[in-house]
């Protein structure tokens, strides 16, 4: 059998969309720090302030520079040799961008919505330059949504194939594109490929749909959704349009061929324009889209944050892989094992000859001893003890001491991330392409669509009835 063309080009359409949704596939930005929110504050605003406006918002044990000491500390010599190591500056590295214009603060994750509010208020009441790191981790709700959604429309469908295979692609498009908007704009396509599957196969299906509103409006909006959303996301959203498009045309050509096969062959009595897309029954099932986006829409309120960001690009503190190319070429900052050597040091100085150069280097198990003198019968002797042992107690006694210090240490926030790590000044940049509150607008648009189409069948009805 001679392949038609319409075939090749409907599968390398399907194919290239197949591969966008791989290549171009975007999963929303992750915070910098585990449980920690990186707060930057133009640094004309004073700490003090800034502070004092987070407390107010309800946020607690903020890291700051302001209230950061030495971690820990020997009783006999509190104060190090400035070029005895140089931990201590270094760490104050965390609480700055590299360019030396914005002051960072950490707050733990709990307080992400107190944070949002305290940002808002800094940056339209104060008018500082200021923003929050990151967004919300990968929502899983998104594609379970719109897989509910084409579950839902597949069972309810009467010519199914002819609605699942081009609302598949809108489907994947969840999985490659997983924001809310984009489950939005996709839940809506599904209900208007759900409505037109009604007239499959029919005569004039194609003037219908060209020009019936309960299937163009869905079409068009969840487009403009998609467009809005960004580039990327519009150029996704056409070309899972033409897939949609490719798919009814292979489907049309695998009924036509297993037709020819046949004995008999069947027409179908009623043309397209014989059989309404809108009536009692779809009707109804297009308001109960209203289920899926709704949940999205509470699911987004839950997790948002409504909160500017600067419009610049900033370069702050951030975890790098301790073998990656990044963490040998840059300057490093000081991670959680160097604040155990940081206590070694501290520890132990009193007891070392300053007669000897210290490298610095610490090892598993190293030690220091002091020689004490005992008067016994046989005359003084000299016993030899051990104070410090670098070993897994040590560390705990100087994790012990590192939170019994009355405000929150840096050391308190790098002990949570990844063991294998280095810190390095990195470009942030500006996170999504979107704010939280343009998402907001857009999924509200989509779920404008069901009640609008409600509304049009009604007052078709009540004129047609009149």
């Amino acid at each position: 059998m001679k392949i038609k063309a319409p075939v090749i080009v409907s599968a390398a359409v399907i194919l290239i969309t197949l591969l966008l949704l791989i290549i171009l596939k975007s999963v929303p930005v992750t915070k910098i720090w585990k449980n920690y929110t990186v707060l930057y504050v133009e640094k004309k605003l004073s700490e003090e302030t800034v502070i004092s406006y987070l407390k107010k918002s309800g946020c607690d044990d903020i890291i700051s520079l302001s209230n950061q000491r030495a971690p820990v500390n020997s009783a006999f010599v509190p104060v190090l040799p400035s070029d005895y190591g140089d931990y201590l500056s270094k760490r104050l590295k965390y609480f700055s961008d590299e360019s030396d214009n914005y002051t960072l603060y950490y707050v733990p994750s709990k307080y992400d919505r107190s944070a949002s509010r305290a940002l808002e208020i800094l940056v339209n009441e104060i008018g500082v330059k200021a923003g929050i790191d990151g967004k919300q981790q990968f929502p899983f709700l998104v594609p379970v949504a719109a897989l509910v959604a084409f579950a839902a429309f597949l069972y309810l469908s009467k010519n199914k194939f002819a609605f699942a295979f081009p609302a598949v692609f809108a489907l994947l498009l969840t999985f490659s594109n997983p924001f809310y908007p984009t489950a939005a704009a996709s839940i809506i396509y599904m209900l208007a490929i759900y409505l037109a599957q009604r007239i499959w196969a029919r005569k004039k299906a194609i003037q219908v749909l060209k020009k019936n509103l309960y299937v163009l409006i869905p079409t068009v909006v969840s487009f403009l959704v998609m467009l809005l959303s960004g580039i990327s996301a519009a150029f996704l959203m056409v070309f899972t349009i033409a897939s949609g498009i490719a798919s009814c045309i292979l489907l049309a050509e695998f009924e036509k061929y297993a037709e020819s096969k046949n004995s008999f062959k069947y027409k179908k009595i009623f043309a397209a324009p014989q059989l309404p897309l809108m009536y009692p029954s779809t009707a109804m099932h297009t308001l109960l889209t209203l289920v899926p986006l709704t949940v999205l829409l509470i699911a987004f309120l839950l997790s948002a944050r409504f909160t500017p960001t600067v419009n610049e690009k900033i370069t702050l503190p951030v975890p790098v892989n301790a073998n990656s190319k990044m963490a040998k070429e840059k300057d490093t900052l000081p991670v959680f094992s160097d604040f155990y050597k940081w206590a070694w040091k501290a520890k132990t100085f009193p007891y070392r000859n300053l007669n000897e150069k210290y490298s610095g280097e610490v090892k598993e198990n190293d030690a220091v001893y002091a020689d004490r003198f005992e008067n016994t019968e046989q005359g003084i002797s000299t016993a030899r003890t051990e104070l410090f042992k670098f070993n897994k107690n040590f560390r705990k006694n100087a994790e012990k001491e590192l939170s019994s210090m009355k405000n929150p240490q840096i050391e308190l926030m790098l002990k949570k991330q990844d063991k294998n790590i280095k810190v390095i000044f990195g470009n942030k940049g500006k996170g999504t392409s979107q704010t939280d509150a343009m998402s907001l607008i857009l999924i509200l648009l989509a779920l404008l669509v069901p009640p609008f189409l409600y509304a049009l069948y009604t007052f078709r009805n009540f004129r047609k009835n009149k």
